[in-house]
């Protein structure tokens, strides 16, 4: 019988049917998890090889991906991904005072794992080194610097995800 929204209500079911409804859904179940298996593997080997394209080390890849590398996939924007790194600075503001803006929160395992490749690429690669000594002549801490290259590494790999296309350096503007 159905009801008014069209699904099927005060049935029953044979032990046959039910057998058979049990394994199309444990089928179903396991093309699932096969297909998100090879979206995740394919989503981590693009981030494996963005790392390396930067010109980090291949070790730090490994663990970027196995600890929350996951969550690198293109479906976040560039605020939501540094949040959930820990990267994004928030502010500590209480009523007229303004306070200084600090990092807290997120994944601890990916920030460390970062924090390495960051300063592998500041010795490694031109784009990260140049934006460092920008941030470190302009007046910024170094552990600013550092935690803005985390964010910048981490939204050129979020790009790479979404675009599912290699990383190439900006071409050098000569003025």
């Amino acid at each position: 019988m159905e009801n008014r929204n069209g699904l099927v209500v005060n049935t029953r079911l044979t032990q046959q049917q039910s057998v058979m409804l049990h394994w199309q859904w444990s089928l179903s179940c396991r093309l699932v998890r096969s297909h998100l298996a090879r979206i995740k593997a394919t989503i981590a080997e693009a981030v494996v090889a963005g790392l390396r394209v930067l010109a980090i080390t291949p070790h730090v890849a490994q663990r970027l991906r196995a600890r929350g590398g996951s969550a690198i996939d293109g479906s976040l924007n560039r605020k939501q991904i540094a949040s959930l790194a820990g990267v994004a600075p928030f502010n500590v503001d209480s009523g007229s005072s303004r306070g200084k803006r600090a990092i807290w929160g997120g994944r601890s395992a990916l920030r460390r794992v970062l924090y390495m490749a960051v300063v592998s690429g500041i010795r490694c690669n031109a784009t990260i080194k140049a934006f460092y000594t920008r941030l470190r002549d302009t007046g910024k801490p170094p552990k600013v610097a550092l935690v803005a290259c985390m964010r910048k590494l981490l939204t050129i790999l979020n790009a790479i995800a979404t675009s599912s296309t290699p990383w190439t350096a900006p071409a050098q503007v000569v003025s």
